[in-house]
This record gives structure tokens, sequence and C-alpha cells, in this order.
């Protein structure tokens, strides 16, 4: 929760001082990071309701609890996930202007949306009645809770990895020192842990046992609080580079492209070796790349 709410703080904080005004974007992250936030004081308080002993040792009343926050947890899950991706993918589009990128955009997004939607739905009404999910005493039909997280999983992993390639292909046409390019896509390939922490999550998910739920949640529950902080996070990365250039200019300030001589013209603004124009990005590398850096 605090590394999140320190990475959104250095994305607005950013964007101040680089007078950049807040985005639909931003606004996507800012509802994320309230959703991760519900997601993981759940987490604790599930911990004050039996969470990581045998069913046998809770007490009725706790259950109840228990599950009804695990219900409320789901819900929050689906809904946050989407705005984050969505939120990335907007980054994307205001990063890389062309065609080829919107169209992916769009699509991806309309997935992600499909996905979100339909995961909600199934959360609300994975019992009949509803509030047989969480009240043991009432004769409901439930789905099997385990087989739907596993299910819902998958094309989130999977849309993770497609989102998380999207944009290689663009920056590795930017015209930039090979340095730079490998800077700027490790900046962007750092949001791989997301995809580590969504596999971990699944492999709790898999372990997990329904008839003793409390005990067998733990991994499940740990591991999505962390999903989800880590993807706020790794949305909020690469546009952190002006709050971390002003605290330590020293480390982080941009350096000269190192594939020869240069001289940087201060009119234009660009960087000429042996006779050709190299666009190079100075104090923020996703703003100025946002203002129409030009790619081959």
């Amino acid at each position: 929760m605090v590394l999140s709410g320190l990475a959104l703080i250095g994305r607005i904080v950013s964007r101040r001082i680089k007078h950049v005004a807040l985005s639909a974007s931003d606004f996507l992250i800012i509802g994320g990071i309230m959703g991760a936030w519900v997601i993981s004081l759940i987490v604790i308080e599930d911990t004050k309701l039996g969470l990581g002993h045998h069913i046998q040792y809770v007490p009725l009343k706790d259950l109840r609890q228990k599950l009804l926050t695990t219900y409320i947890a789901e819900i929050f899950y689906s809904i946050t996930f989407s705005m984050i991706k969505i939120s990335i993918l907007l980054l994307y589009r205001s990063i890389f202007p062309n065609k080829t990128m919107t169209l992916a955009t769009n699509l991806i997004a309309i997935f992600v949306l499909l996905w979100g939607i339909s995961s909600l739905l199934v959360s609300i009404f994975s019992c009949e009645p509803i509030n047989g999910f969480w009240d043991l005493t009432v004769e409901s039909k439930c789905i099997d809770s385990k087989w739907f997280f596993v299910g819902n999983s998958i094309p989130n992993i999977l849309a993770d990895i497609v989102i998380l390639g999207l944009p290689m292909p663009d920056l590795w046409h930017l015209r930039m020192s090979r340095r730079s390019k490998a800077a700027v896509s490790g900046m962007f390939l750092l949001g791989g842990f997301v995809i580590v922490a969504s596999g971990l999550r699944m492999y709790f998910m898999l372990k997990m046992d329904v008839m003793d739920i409390t005990w067998s949640y733990v991994g499940l529950a740990l591991w999505s609080a962390v999903e989800i902080d880590v993807a706020v996070i790794s949305a909020c990365l690469p546009t952190l580079r002006p709050v971390l250039t002003y605290l330590v200019p020293s480390i982080l300030r941009s350096k000269r492209l190192d594939t020869g001589p240069l001289k940087e013209s201060k009119e234009s603004g660009q960087i000429h070796m042996k006779g050709e124009k190299i666009y190079r990005l100075p104090e923020y590398t996703i703003e100025s790349m946002e203002n129409g850096y030009r790619t081959t």
C-alpha cells in the first residue's frame, strides 16, 4: 500500500513538474489505487476474522464476516484491474499516437472491458440467492469459487502479457541510442512483476481448499493484494522520471547519446551526429514522447 501510494504521488508530482494536466489515464489509476487499498484493507481485516486459522476454530459470526469481505474483494478486484489496464492502454496511446497503436489499444481495451464486466457479474451473482455466498444458514446454489478464480485469472494474465509487449516495437523504432532504448524498454518491462505475482496467485488458487477456506485462503489473499499493488506501481513507473530526476539529479539526469560526437541545437532541441538528426528524450522520457518525438 505504501509503495503504490508513493508511486501515485510521484506520478502526479511529475505531471506538475512538467506542467502536464492530469489525463483520463491518471484519473483511472487514482481509481485503481483506491480499489487496491480496499482489497489490502480487507486482507488486513480478514486476519481478525479467522484468516490463517482452520475453519473449525473460527466462530460462525466471524466466518460469515470473512465470507462477506471475500465477496466484496472479488467485486473490487474485477473493477480495479480493469481500470488499471485501461489506464496503461491510454498512456500507451498518448505516448505512441499512431494508427497501429490506436487500433491495438482499442481492441485490447474492448477485451479488458468485456472481461471486467463478465467477471463482475459472475462475482455478484455467484450464489443464488446472493447472500448465500456469506450466509451459511441460507439454502443456496453457488458456483465453484476455486475454479472461478482460476478461470478469471487466465485471461487476466494473458492480457497482462500482451499489454507488456505492446509498446516494444514502437520503443525500438524511436530515434535514440541503443542504451537509451534499452533503458526505456527496461522501465516498461518492470511491469512483468505483475505477471509473476499473478502466477503466484494462481498457484495458491489451485492449492485452495474451499472446505477450509480460512486456512487455505491465506496465500491467495496475500498475493491478490500484492498483485494489484504491483500493478499500480508498474502503471506509474514510466511517468516517474521528472520527480526522480528532481530528487537525485546527479544520478538520473539524462546523458547525451553515446553513439558518437553530438552537437545539440538550442533552438530545435535536436541532436546532430555526422549530419543526421537524432531525437533524444531529455528530462522526461514519457512526456517527451507524448509531445511527439518522431519514430522511424
